[in-house]
């Protein structure tokens, strides 16, 4: 039996934006004509699977093709609900949408707030903004970022101003003053912000009864690594999301999917493992961009989906994709 599951292989491939023609236009994302075209070549070769199939597989019921693939959307976008949904159900293809729960109780989750202020307003507007607003969160803007760094080539300097975001400021702050500058510029100055970025409640329903699988994606989208495992955090973004997500579909959810792309060392893997198991999630994705295909065995609290580029042809999708052996 061992040697015939390791002839299955499922290509794993996660989405996100779909390209805007709004005053958010600079948001990078697919052209749906693209995504279908993308769509048909994959089909070509893998055959397109439930997640739940491959669950019951690996407990020694039913079969799944040779060669599979499971399509993924994170972060609970509008388009996901009015386009890609609809079209992959037209297909019979039953995908994963995950969603920040926060996005349900008026709140713009944290990758959003910089995306879409920054397709708006730019990017050394965002250095500004955080200037003005960083006081919410009790430190010194001084401490945190080097003047010198704004002479840098835009991209480069964007990359700085995240990196001080996610990664140099506590998480609880960066928490803080992103709420405060959706809630003081974003939402101001755009009060319908919200329902053109998300899906509601009634969108979520709709991709459900479509067949789609819906999951978890923590309540705000912090940065998961640098999150401590404690009753409180465990609670605050776990928990309650699932919670808020299955009253709202009316049905349980078994699958999480981890905010950013994270590496195994640099977390309490293990620990969150045995909790998402305990709290009845069976499956954990992540996110990644790599150079350069990888074969291997499927960990379920650890799939690896490739995180598809606006440029990305069928061809780079699979040089650059984990498929996984089962």
């Amino acid at each position: 039996m061992q040697s015939e599951k390791n002839t299955n292989k499922i290509l794993f491939l996660c989405y996100h934006y779909l390209k805007r023609d709004d005053e958010y236009a600079r948001i990078y994302g697919y052209e749906l004509e693209q995504f279908k075209t993308q769509v048909d070549k994959i089909l070509q070769e893998f055959e397109p699977i439930n997640v739940r199939k491959i669950l019951d597989y690996r407990n020694g019921e039913g079969s799944i093709p040779k060669k599979s693939v499971v399509f993924a959307f994170d972060d609970g976008l509008k388009e996901h609900a009015e386009f890609f949904a609809p079209y992959l159900a037209s297909k019979n293809i039953s995908a994963i949408f995950s969603t920040p729960a926060c996005i349900f109780e008026n709140r713009m989750a944290n990758p959003q707030i910089v995306h879409f202020l920054t397709a708006k307003y730019g990017i050394r507007n965002l250095n500004e903004t955080m200037e003005k607003y960083f006081d919410v969160t009790g430190m010194q803007f001084s401490d945190f970022f080097e003047k010198d760094k704004s002479k840098l080539p835009l991209m480069e300097f964007y990359k700085y101003l995240k990196k001080v975001l996610f990664y140099k400021l506590p998480v609880e702050k960066t928490e803080l003053l992103l709420n405060k500058i959706y809630e003081e510029v974003l939402k101001k100055d755009d009060p319908d912000i919200l329902s053109k970025v998300y899906m509601n409640k009634d969108d979520l329903k709709k991709i459900k009864s479509m067949g789609h699988e819906i999951g978890c994606h923590t309540y705000s989208h912090p940065i998961f690594t640098r999150l401590d495992l404690n009753d409180d955090i465990w609670f605050n973004e776990i928990i309650r999301a699932k919670k808020i997500i299955e009253s709202i579909i009316d049905d349980r959810i078994i699958s999480f999917s981890y905010p950013y792309n994270n590496n195994r060392e640099e977390f309490d893997y293990f620990g969150w493992r045995d909790r998402l198991r305990n709290t009845g999630f069976e499956l954990a994705f992540n996110t990644y961009n790599r150079k350069g295909a990888w074969q291997g065995e499927f960990d379920p609290y650890w799939v690896k989906r490739y995180s598809v580029q606006s440029g990305d042809d069928f061809n780079e999708i699979k040089n650059n994709a984990f498929i996984y052996q089962i």
